[in-house]
């Protein structure tokens, strides 16, 4: 799923100014996850990812770094349980730069989303993030 989604959100966002967005791929994490695992497992594709400008391509992207804050919960709750993140790097990929990544994010899409019609595009991005990831990761949807 990650895959595909980052390489629809790469032409839109790849040198948007500030987003640093190569370094914001997960899917390096993922498969070097996979690998200290045991397994070959390959990303499976999901439903099309389409998008339409650098607004909506942000909130899809809000949807990804948004779950880097998520994955630091779990950390904590992992490292409280006395289990070890072999295997979880996808989860923490900022580790204590979690704050700073996000932070810096939200400064691009402060620069991005100024007008009406630019903040309407992203939160119509985001939603379709949400919708995308609900229909690969639960087996009833809620529709977000």
């Amino acid at each position: 799923m990650h895959l595909q989604v980052e390489q629809a959100l790469a032409p839109w966002l790849a040198d948007l100014p500030g987003l640093d967005f190569e370094a914001r791929r997960r899917t390096p994490h993922l498969a070097r996850d996979l690998q200290v695992l045991g397994t070959n497992a390959t990303d499976q594709a999901g439903p099309p990812v389409a998008l339409r400008g650098v607004g909506h391509a942000l909130g899809w992207m809000y949807v990804l770094e948004g779950s880097t804050l998520g994955g630091r919960v779990i950390r904590r709750m992992v490292d409280a349980r006395g289990d070890g993140m072999t295997g979880l790097s996808f989860l923490d990929p900022y580790g204590d730069r979690v704050g700073e990544r996000w932070r810096e994010f939200l400064a691009v899409v402060d620069r991005n989303a100024r007008s009406a019609a630019e903040v309407d595009e992203l939160v119509d991005g985001a939603r379709a993030g949400f919708r995308h990831a609900e229909l690969q990761l639960c087996e009833e949807a809620a529709h977000v």
